[in-house]
């Protein structure tokens, strides 16, 4: 069985590291706001870098489209939302003299795979949050850095984690064996060396997974007041919301700020300690000092 596109572009790039190539830019992984995605790896001083590249244009439609050229000793791939596996095809296919009818195959992110494949999982993530303005601001960034490593960069703005607790992971085995994963000014921020993307994917994909609003945590807001953690005083306007763990807060503090604008609502407060208070707008008499 062929090994998987993605993890063959991570050997394709360790394969030319010699202590000098690397130190440029030599692949970039991102977002355009279509939405979709741009792939950019930088041929000079590879075999390829004379290599004749056929421009590729698929464009079934809107949103599933690709179109890579080679410009300027650049392989240039941009492709819909669900069509960055097809972009990786389309390059390895190229590399390694394959003929392939790329508008017969529907080579797209499929579902059964995600199971066990954390970048694929990941650009599904990436899809889940986009909602015609998401988009536009935020996404997902990779590249290389030049220790060789690798460098992920994920925007948190307006998603289930902006407000989530990360506890920052380090792991120093060896000057080419390491992570070290942060979150930052509402950003996941991956650092690793050559070999340990795999790990730095499983660590955010993890950490989303244990944040996941279960379903007795999301509520209607003409129903429910939702609280933002480390900041009590701000509502969350929408649709849904989700009521976020909380450092150090007590009921009293609420009831007392917003009282009088809130009324009749229900109150809910949860604890880090996964305990939750509920109280109804109507046995706030009981704080007669309010």
């Amino acid at each position: 069985m062929k090994e998987d596109d993605f993890l063959w572009l991570q050997q394709w790039f360790r394969v030319h590291c010699n202590g000098n190539w690397e130190q440029d830019d030599r692949i970039q992984i991102g977002n355009i706001d279509n939405p979709g995605w741009s792939l950019t790896i930088d041929l000079e001083d590879t075999e390829l870098e004379s290599k004749n590249f056929q421009k590729i244009k698929i464009d079934r439609s809107e949103e599933d489209w690709i179109l890579c050229t080679v410009k300027n000793t650049k392989f240039e791939g941009r492709c819909g939302i669900e069509n960055l596996p097809g972009t990786l095809k389309v390059f390895r296919h190229w590399v390694e003299n394959e003929s392939f009818d790329f508008t017969l195959e529907n080579i797209k992110i499929k579902e059964n795979l995600m199971i066990e494949d954390d970048f694929l999982w990941l650009q599904q993530w990436y899809q889940d949050n986009c909602d015609g303005d998401w988009e536009h601001t935020y996404g997902v960034s990779l590249e290389n850095i030049d220790n060789p490593g690798w460098s992920l960069i994920i925007d948190l703005n307006e998603t289930d984690l902006e407000y989530a607790n990360f506890q920052e992971i380090k792991i120093d085995r060896s000057e080419e064996d390491w992570i070290l994963c942060t979150v930052k000014n509402t950003k996941f921020e991956g650092r690793c060396g050559v070999r340990n993307l795999p790990e730095v994917l499983k660590v955010f994909r993890h950490w989303v997974i244990e944040n996941e609003p279960s379903k007795n945590n999301e509520y209607a807001w003409n129903d429910y007041v939702i609280i933002k953690q480390d900041a009590p005083e701000q509502f969350c306007p929408g649709e849904i919301g989700v009521v976020c763990g909380m450092s150090e807060i007590k009921f009293e503090d609420i009831a007392k700020e917003f009282f009088s604008e809130l009324g009749d609502w229900i109150y809910i407060i949860k604890f880090k300690t996964g305990r939750e208070i509920r109280v109804a707008g109507r046995f706030l008499e009981k704080y007669s000092e309010v």
